[in-house]
């Protein structure tokens, strides 16, 4: 029985040297598979602690921003207490939208206090229908800590805005080329139709760039709105807005209403321009001659005398005189030698002065060429 015993255990030693274990032979496999599974359940059990317990919060009444006007420029409180003993450091925000912006940017929240973060949101009304109906808005603000995960202090804001009581049609204005220094500005006329009773209504233009008027009855809902440009100004663009501020008969919900900002642009033009106001003479080999006409015309048909050619940069540009056509336009032939290979360009100014008008200007020509090598 000894030997047959012994014999036994040989051939088991025998057989767990030739078939090692089930562990043994895939253990490394395993643990490739469990390591992930471990760590998804450790994320999804830290964001369950994290909504569990926050350590950031924000209470519901300061994310509940209630019924508000429509407006650009809306700002609101966002107080965020810590509720732990040490200090929390948020990095950066991220909202749901790009029409919100918080500031600061980063802060730090002090262990058991509370700190106010500023919401700018872009609640601008787009639309010019009279009979717009509210809209509910909801945005998202997340807070990344150093030490949170993405997602684990993220927040609601809520609003319910309703259209500006204001409508304007057009909601912008563009003079165009109309504004001619030395003529009398043009003016435009906006219809505004209120979708609220009001009491009064005002306008307002900032500085001196001009000046407007609201035309209608107080009892009405539709008026005028009167934009007309500051003629000393000088020439060039200008862009300012006109505010636009209705006082209702009643208040809702409290709040004052926004202005409604209408985005003016005006430039103004000298009398004398150049067609074109800008030449492209196109390409030539270096020694030869490239050159196109101009014309220079007064918008307003009045006579006017070139003084003179000045160029500000570039190779030298020959001007030729090729007759006067009327004394409201003078007919201009530009030639340019080809000297250099490659691109090249010059500013022309034409110093013109008006008949009656003893202040020259100058009216700017852009000229460009490409050389080409022989």
């Amino acid at each position: 029985m000894s030997g047959l015993r012994w014999l036994r255990t040989r051939i088991r030693a025998r057989d767990r040297v030739r078939n090692p274990g089930f562990f043994r032979s895939r253990g490394p496999l395993l643990l490739l598979f469990a390591l992930p599974c471990a760590l998804a359940f450790w994320m999804r059990w830290a964001a369950t602690r994290a909504e569990a317990r926050p350590d950031l919060v924000v209470s519901q009444s300061a994310l509940e921003m209630g019924d508000v006007w429509a407006q650009r420029d809306f700002r609101w409180t966002l107080p965020i207490h810590n509720t732990t003993a040490g200090d929390i450091e948020i990095v950066e925000f991220r909202t749901s939208c790009g029409c919100m912006v918080i500031e600061p940017s980063k802060l730090t929240v002090p262990g058991g206090q509370c700190v106010v973060a500023c919401v700018q949101l872009d609640l601008e009304d787009r639309g010019e229908k009279a009979d717009a109906a509210p809209a509910e808005v909801t945005t998202t603000v997340a807070a990344i800590t150093r030490e949170s995960l993405p997602g684990a202090f993220r927040w609601q804001l809520y609003a319910r805005v309703h259209p500006h009581p204001v409508v304007a049609l057009p909601n912008r204005v563009d003079f165009g080329e109309s504004l001619v220094r030395g003529s009398p500005f043009t003016k435009r006329v906006i219809a505004l139709h209120c979708r609220e009773p009001v009491e009064a209504i005002r306008a307002d233009c900032p500085g001196a760039l001009g000046k407007v008027e609201i035309l209608g009855r107080h009892d009405s809902k539709d008026y005028e709105l009167i934009i007309q440009p500051d003629p000393r100004m000088e020439v060039g663009e200008h862009r300012f807005e006109v505010s636009v501020v209705p006082f209702l008969t009643r208040r809702r919900g409290g709040r004052d209403v926004p202005p409604l900002a209408i985005p003016v642009i005006a430039r103004v033009c000298t009398d004398v321009y150049a067609t074109p106001s800008a030449v492209c003479l196109g390409a030539a080999k270096t020694g030869e001659i490239l050159e196109q006409t101009l014309l220079l015309s007064s918008r307003t048909n009045r006579p006017f005398v070139l003084l003179k050619v000045e160029q500000e940069a570039g190779p030298s540009v020959d001007v030729d005189n090729l007759g006067v056509a009327e004394r409201t336009r003078r007919s201009l032939r530009v030639r340019q030698r080809i000297g250099e290979v490659g691109s090249r360009g010059a500013l022309l100014q034409f110093v013109v002065q008006e008949e009656g008008n003893t202040e020259p200007y100058r009216v700017p020509l852009m000229l460009s060429y490409h050389g080409l090598p022989r």
